[in-house]
């Protein structure tokens, strides 16, 4: 089987979080070794996932093109690229100006609601990212998020 470019890339980034796991597995502190294992243990499930994905669109690019089909999803414009390049520099605004807290959820929702979920599930995506940021950082890991300079200008 073929793959493509991507998978081998995905390989690297595989070794190399499953290297991070290991080598600050054996840092002294037990403080020190959270933030890099959870967020390797995160990058390397996702990679996993993003890994699996590949290789079985390029078994069914092999099919379709045994079989004459199409040949896969069109190549994405520039035009597109900028506007997800804008929705990231939104989020980075938001994140300065309203703080993470604030700018998660409003991101998540918005970013989902203009994609075509339904609102529903938008919220309940929304609020479940929020919530596992705020856990994750702030109680797992004691790390305070930024509040933003409007919350931080009131005190917060």
């Amino acid at each position: 089987m073929k793959l493509k470019p991507t998978a081998f890339f995905q390989m690297a980034i595989a070794v190399l979080m499953a290297a991070v796991l290991f080598h600050s597995a054996g840092f002294r502190y037990p403080r020190a070794k959270v933030l890099p294992m959870v967020v390797a243990a995160i990058v390397l499930g996702l990679v996993i996932i993003d890994l699996w994905r590949t290789i079985r669109q390029s078994q069914a690019d092999r099919v379709s093109h045994d079989t004459g089909g199409d040949e896969g999803s069109p190549k994405r414009t520039n035009r597109q690229y900028l506007i997800e390049g804008l929705w990231l520099a939104g989020f980075c605004i938001g994140v300065y100006v309203l703080g993470f807290l604030i700018s998660m959820p409003l991101f998540v929702f918005s970013y989902l609601a203009s994609h075509g979920s339904r609102r529903s599930g938008a919220i309940t995506i929304a609020v479940v990212t929020t919530v596992l940021l705020y856990g994750t950082f702030v109680y797992l890991l004691g790390v305070k998020l930024y509040p933003g300079i409007i919350l931080d200008a009131l005190g917060w």
